[in-house]
């Protein structure tokens, strides 16, 4: 799979500061965001796993 387009890589950095900040339900709104077709990316699943 290629690389995250906007705005999916947009939501994805967002979810990561999220994570980084300790707020695993703001990081869960932003993986939230991110279209169907790219939630098996696998950038997105290994942020899921972490959150």
């Amino acid at each position: 799979m290629g690389k995250l387009t906007p705005p999916d890589d947009y939501y994805l950095n967002a979810a990561i500061g999220w994570l980084e900040l300790g707020n695993t339900g703001e990081a869960k709104v932003e993986l939230t965001k991110i279209s169907s077709d790219q939630r098996q990316h696998r950038e997105v699943l290994e942020t899921v796993c972490t959150s």
